[in-house]
């Protein structure tokens, strides 16, 4: 995935602007990287959720 992110910020952090754009584009990353991780995790709690619900409904 960090590959992904990199690909995606790899315009604003090239070799020539490395020096004064690293910060932000260090900083973008990080964003994104937990933004996509928070998402990731209510979906897999809300399936697990969802799955563990819909099967004590059907054992009645």
């Amino acid at each position: 995935m960090e590959g992904f992110l990199y690909a995606l910020h790899s315009d604003c952090c090239s070799a020539a602007d490395l020096n004064w754009k690293e910060g932000i584009c260090m900083l973008d990353t990080n964003m994104y990287s937990t933004v996509i991780e928070v998402i990731s995790f209510a979906i897999a709690c809300f399936s697990l959720g969802y799955a563990l619900g819909k099967d004590i409904g059907t054992k009645k």
